[in-house]
């Protein structure tokens, strides 16, 4: 596991120069839509590197969040069994925080959304450490403000259109975010 830098106080992975990490999944999850992208090598040298697969997991917004939960999961490990020859290493998963001046924040805490939000963290931890058992993978959880600080989202969409000359989907942006972040490009 490579030690921890601070951003914005918080801690983070540095990547020293010609250093990397390798076989790393940036999830950012949610309830109806969670963003996955997979990252053959993360590496903060003069080139930034692409993920190598993405992929938007959808679930229907109609149904109860325990089924929603159980199609995003579903769909998770479809995708872990197409990953073929890649063991996954290092899964990075956003974790959801609660903001005290924040009334979004407050009224998702009110109607229980942060606590769905953390079962499903919680299932899609467990879907990647059973399916990587051999590989011994490990999980680490970062806030939003780890890997983007205070930037808005428009900003962060921006940037990785910059650096990967690519758009993706809102979710997936985050989870390609996450990855450009480790890399020190975003």
């Amino acid at each position: 596991m490579p030690k921890k830098k601070k951003r914005d106080g918080q801690e983070f992975f540095p990547l020293k120069k010609g250093k990397g990490l390798e076989k790393v999944l940036t999830i950012d999850p949610g309830m109806w839509r969670t963003g996955l992208a997979f990252w053959k090598f993360l590496s903060n040298g003069r080139v930034v590197t692409h993920p190598v697969r993405t992929r938007l997991l959808q679930a229907n917004k109609q149904h109860h969040w325990v089924r929603r939960s159980d199609e995003i999961i579903r769909q998770l490990c479809s995708f872990l069994a197409t990953m073929g020859r890649y063991n996954i290493d290092l899964a990075i998963i956003e974790m959801p925080g609660l903001w005290m001046d924040s009334e979004v924040s407050m009224a998702a805490a009110a109607k229980g959304d942060l606590f769905k939000l953390a079962v499903l963290i919680g299932r899609i931890e467990e879907t990647i450490k059973c399916h990587e058992a051999d590989a011994g993978v490990t999980v680490v959880h970062v806030p939003p403000q780890m890997w983007k600080g205070q930037l808005p989202k428009r900003l962060v969409k921006k940037r990785i259109g910059w650096a990967l000359h690519k758009e993706y989907p809102d979710d997936v942006e985050d989870a390609v975010g996450i990855g450009l972040s480790i890399q020190d490009k975003l």
